[in-house]
Parts: structure tokens; sequence; C-alpha cells
């Protein structure tokens, strides 16, 4: 595996272990099937274009990350 390969790989054992550890069941939308998801369309989307691997990584990290922030934090009202 190479190292955009491998960053991957451990930014999704990272992403998913946040999840796993978190006890934010309320989360009915943003939560790990919905991230995983956005993971699937991004890489999708971006397999599409004429990104080289480290946009592709970026593009990609974005994506496991972006709901990250809702496992801790201010969502009193968020999901409504």
């Amino acid at each position: 595996m190479n190292y955009h390969g491998k960053m991957l790989n451990n930014i999704q054992n990272y992403i998913e272990s946040l999840f796993n550890q978190s006890e934010a069941d309320f989360l009915m939308y943003h939560n790990l099937e919905h991230t995983k998801f956005v993971v699937a369309k991004t890489q999708e989307i971006g397999a599409d274009h004429t990104l080289d691997k480290t946009d592709f990584l970026i593009l990609s990290a974005s994506a496991w990350f972006h709901d990250a922030g809702h496992l801790t934090g201010g969502l009193k009202f968020h999901e409504d």
C-alpha cells in the first residue's frame, strides 16, 4: 500500500473509532453510515476528475472528517 493509501486507511480507522467510542447515539443523520456514504460519493466524483494523489487524499480526508465535529459540543437542535 502506498503512502496515500496508508493515510486514507489511518484516517478511516480514526474516524470510525471516534464514532464507535462516541456516545452520540442521538445523531440520526450525521452518523458513521452517513459519513461512509459521503466518502464513497466523494471518491466516486473525485475518480471522474483528473486529481493527483495528494488532491484525492485531501478530498477523501475532508469527506471522512466532515461530520466528526458533531460528536462533541453544542448540537442542540442541530438534527432538527
